[in-house]
């Protein structure tokens, strides 16, 4: 049996420059992956015909998880060989916690079949983008971390159909403290959320790449240092403004890392939320945050 750990992303920067005349969105992002995963684990054995078991802890999931989607779709495809595969997905990944974690499982999978040479990158780059617009761009995030070993960040924009890997070797100064409410906020609610802002229905911008997804890039190669003053987040103010839950969790844990003198951070909401996240400079101690985090019954996780 093999074990897959399916990684979650996060958009470091996330524009919604407007609303396409299919009801898409153009968006122009910064994506990269954190060390927040589901297990996966597969047995791969050949068969008298391709079969794919698929077997979930959480069994809500069943409707919603794209996984569950893309073993339909290769059920059906004629161009693979004879195997059976067992799948089991064990969920850690908080669901609608905006860390694309339904995404990140279909991707993983993908990669598996590629590197046992199963399916091809173009069956897999096509599989991605009928199943859900953040699914190649973390395709591609594993492709580099587990094929050539190295960690980079992907540019996404347009309906999401245009990536590029930005193979920018930089220095991270912040550790990331992660906050996962009890609430979930789903995409699409989300996106109606930002479609009462002025947003601009015409496809003028579905080859842009937006401002702050720019000035991200150019600081990047300038400085080969994260700067957290270029993150962004389009959802963050409709997201809070629209769930005080969110806001008020916020709140609370701004207050509580400037009872121990924590005044320089980054807030940044995760994808359309709910999860969000504080990115705090190093020099800081987080054993502290840790133990004030644990008196408040506040679900978190550190990741440095």
């Amino acid at each position: 049996m093999e074990h897959l750990k399916s990684y979650a992303k996060i958009n470091l920067v996330l524009e919604v420059l407007s609303k396409r005349n299919d009801n898409y969105h153009n968006i122009s992002s910064i994506f990269t992956l954190v060390n927040i995963y589901d297990d996966i684990y597969i047995n791969f054995k050949k068969h008298s015909k391709w079969e794919i078991v698929l077997d979930v802890d959480n069994q809500e999931l069943k409707k919603d998880n794209i996984l569950f989607k893309l073993v339909n779709e290769l059920n059906n495809y004629k161009q693979i060989g004879k195997f059976l595969v067992e799948i089991k997905l064990v969920k850690k990944i908080p669901v609608g916690g905006g860390l694309g974690g339904g995404s990140a499982n279909a991707a993983s999978f993908l990669f598996f079949l590629f590197v046992k040479n199963i399916i091809n990158f173009e069956i897999a780059k096509n599989l991605s983008l009928k199943l859900g617009s953040d699914i190649f761009p973390i395709f591609v995030l594993y492709l580099f971390k587990f094929l050539y070993k190295k960690d980079i960040l992907v540019l996404n924009f347009g309906k999401q159909d245009i990536l590029i890997p930005l193979n920018i070797h930089f220095i991270n100064p912040y550790y990331i403290l992660f906050i996962f409410p009890a609430i979930k906020v789903l995409t699409k609610e989300a996106f109606l959320l930002l479609n009462k802002k002025v947003l601009t229905s015409n496809e003028i911008f579905s080859n842009f790449i937006g401002i702050k997804t720019k000035n991200f890039i150019l600081n990047l190669i300038k400085s080969n240092v994260l700067n957290y003053d270029f993150f962004y987040n389009e959802f963050e103010d409709v997201v809070l403004n629209n769930y005080p839950q969110l806001n008020h969790l916020k709140e609370q844990v701004e207050k509580i890392l400037k009872e121990i003198g924590i005044n320089e951070y980054k807030f940044l909401l995760s994808g359309s939320g709910s999860t969000f996240m504080f990115f705090i400079p190093k020099k800081y101690n987080p054993n502290e945050i840790k133990d004030l985090l644990f008196k408040k019954n506040i679900n978190f996780k550190i990741e440095f």
